[in-house]
């Protein structure tokens, strides 16, 4: 009973340092060598048999998440989601990586809600014919003044 109690806890005390360690994606280099959570929007995705690599910035890659493919395992599309990516992170050549083996490592966050647009509602195509219609006659009429 008293294992099974240590265990939880340390299990707590595990997920609440993952949690405190989430940085943004420009500072993933602070968590070589590390578990950690990298957060930031996905600009750009690359797909090359046994992985696919995120990018948080398509002309500066040198931050980019590995998903690892795997047995039955099935990652959905992240491009423009902002994601949190929690797994080793690792330095290889000149770039920082973040390595995740499971989907379930990905916490997509909520989007920014878009404004809503507040003009009326559209037009009808008939609307918008006779719209065209007045445009054109008010060019004839234009285009007679500039004759005059």
């Amino acid at each position: 009973m008293l294992r099974v109690a240590l265990l939880v806890l340390l299990c707590t005390a595990v997920a609440a340092r993952a949690e405190e360690e989430t940085v943004d994606w420009r500072d993933a280099a602070q968590c070589v060598g590390r578990v950690c959570g990298v957060r930031g929007t996905v600009a750009l995705s690359e797909s090359d048999g046994p992985t696919i690599r995120l990018y948080f910035d398509p002309q500066q890659r040198d931050v980019r998440v590995l998903l690892m493919h795997g047995w039955l395992v099935t990652w959905p599309r992240y491009d423009g989601e902002t994601i949190v990516a929690t797994g080793k992170v690792d330095r290889f050549r000149d770039h920082v990586e973040v390595i995740v083996l499971d989907p379930g490592s990905v916490t997509v966050l909520d989007p920014v809600p878009s404004p809503t647009p507040t003009a009326g509602p559209s037009p009808t195509p008939g609307e918008v014919e006779e719209l065209r219609e007045k445009v054109r006659e008010l060019e004839q009429r234009l285009h007679e003044l500039e004759g005059r």
